[in-house]
């Protein structure tokens, strides 16, 4: 806290009093030098200077000698200058001992909760301007409001109270954790399905807690496969759940399951622990698969091949597996022909395919 001035001694000369017994002197209230008698400017000092000063002792003689007992104001009387190390809004030093009593009070917070009762006497000596009340805080791990206590000053001695109350603000660190959930969802053949994004707090408090959130590409595109989708979810005190719903466009092309995502940002009393949730749309579009049938002459040894045609009436970006086997009708296996079996593999592109076994 700054000091302020609170005795004031000067001695002037008379030889340095002007010859016509006028003495400038400095007055607050027009804030200008002004010149007076030196009479009517002593005996009114403390009327001119508009209640900057308290007790004042003159003695003239030789020399002129004056002691002044501040009240707490900063400027030299004399010359108005204001000590640039003062604060007009501040107490200034005592040259006794001062004592104020204080206690703390409830608020939103509370004693033996959130902090310890605390109560006592402080004791400025002289020239102490800045003294010190601790309060001890009890941290948890709840999460809660920011709340408040009081501390309340009174019955002092040597000095008067200008602000009796004061607030101490006990700042919440345990902030509710947002996550985002995954989800999939099957895209069908028309515009009709929503992704559902569930998005939680890992604990309830009680104030409003708000957190942005908008849609972002990845294999999917919006406006082609989603709309995109952006906002704010509101959690009411109390409330942990929020559902995002983001519209898919269904179609009936022949695709990739594709994905994208929506991101949380930007949260309001509370901290997002899991940022971002993943959506896959399922494709529900798939090519057919069929295989023709064929035809050999048997021939007298067993040299030849049968062979089919498997195909795909489209082309995919993915890797198409089919198994096959030979099953007997009228023909044998192990006399007539030789039992096959296996998997058929479509590179992406691929719509045809052959596989044979010997007849």
């Amino acid at each position: 806290m700054d000091e302020q001035i609170d005795n004031y001694s000067l001695s002037i000369p008379s030889e340095q009093i002007f010859p016509d017994s006028l003495l400038d002197f400095f007055q607050p209230t027009t804030n200008e030098i002004q010149s007076g008698s030196i009479e009517d400017t002593f005996d009114g000092l403390e009327n001119i200077t508009n209640n900057f000063l308290g007790e004042v002792d003159i003695n003239i003689g030789d020399d002129v000698d004056i002691d002044i007992n501040l009240t707490g104001g900063d400027r030299d009387p004399i010359t108005g200058e204001v000590d640039g190390e003062n604060s007009g809004s501040l107490d200034g030093e005592s040259d006794e001992v001062v004592e104020v009593n204080y206690t703390t009070a409830n608020s939103s917070a509370t004693a033996g909760s959130n902090y310890q009762r605390t109560k006592s006497t402080l004791t400025s000596q002289p020239d102490e301007t800045q003294k010190a009340i601790e309060t001890p805080i009890f941290g948890d791990k709840i999460v809660e409001n920011n709340e408040n206590s009081t501390v309340n000053l009174s019955q002092t001695q040597n000095t008067q109270i200008e602000n009796s109350k004061r607030i101490a603000a006990i700042k919440d660190n345990n902030l509710a954790k947002i996550s985002i959930s995954n989800t999939q969802i099957t895209e069908g053949n028309k515009g009709q399905k929503q992704a559902r994004f569930t998005v939680t707090m890992d604990s309830e408090i009680d104030e409003n807690v708000k957190v942005n959130f908008t849609t972002v590409n990845d294999t999917a595109k919006a406006g082609l496969d989603y709309k995109r989708t952006k906002g704010t979810l509101n959690f009411r005190p109390g409330q942990t759940k929020k559902i995002i719903s983001v519209p898919i466009l269904g179609d009936t092309l022949i695709e990739n399951n594709e994905k994208f995502q929506v991101v949380l940002s930007k949260p309001k009393n509370a901290n997002i622990d899991d940022n971002k949730g993943i959506a896959t749309i399922k494709n529900n579009d798939f090519a057919k698969i069929s295989i023709g049938n064929t035809q050999i002459t048997e021939g007298n040894e067993g040299q030849k091949q049968a062979r089919f045609t498997v195909t795909m009436d489209s082309e995919i970006d993915e890797n198409v597996k089919v198994n096959f086997t030979t099953v007997n009708d009228t023909a044998k296996a192990g006399l007539d022909y030789k039992r096959t079996k296996g998997t058929l593999n479509f590179r992406p592109g691929q719509t045809k395919r052959l596989f044979q076994f010997p007849y």
